[in-house]
């Protein structure tokens, strides 16, 4: 017979690999599941290391979804939410987010603040046998 073949990019790569670890503990695991930047999806959990056996992940270089996580995107916010707290006209943050002029002190200071709330939430990872970490081109 045929084998299923599991693969997606982004959120499809996600549903791909909960999809072929939901198939292998039912016994019936897909031919191969092929993620690509796949985001973290499951905690570190001792039976998934075995029904990960056919999932291979890719990642290319800074892809930020294969490193996002509650506590990362917690911490964007806040943040952001300093950032936009600065004293800086319209054209000043227009000219920033543009690339235009470089940030202020008080903006970059805001940007580079390592104390966001670390919160209590889960550890997530992508589960895969295999894991492909390609460079951006240069």
């Amino acid at each position: 017979g045929y084998g299923v073949v599991l693969t997606g990019h982004s959120m499809g790569a996600g549903v791909a690999v909960i999809l072929a670890l939901r198939m292998a503990t039912r016994g019936e695991p897909p031919a191969a599941c092929v993620a690509f930047a796949c985001p973290p999806v499951v905690t570190d959990v001792p039976w998934a290391t075995k029904a990960m056996a056919g999932v291979e992940a890719y990642i290319v270089a800074d892809d930020i979804v294969p490193h996002l996580s509650i506590a990362s995107v917690e911490g964007l916010l806040t943040r952001l939410a300093r950032i936009d707290s600065c004293e800086a006209g319209a054209r000043t943050r227009l000219a920033v987010a543009a690339g235009i002029e470089d940030a202020p002190p008080d903006m970059r200071a805001a940007a580079a603040a390592h104390d966001v709330p670390s919160g209590d939430h889960a550890v997530l990872e992508v589960p895969a046998a295999s894991m492909v970490h390609l460079p951006r081109a240069e």
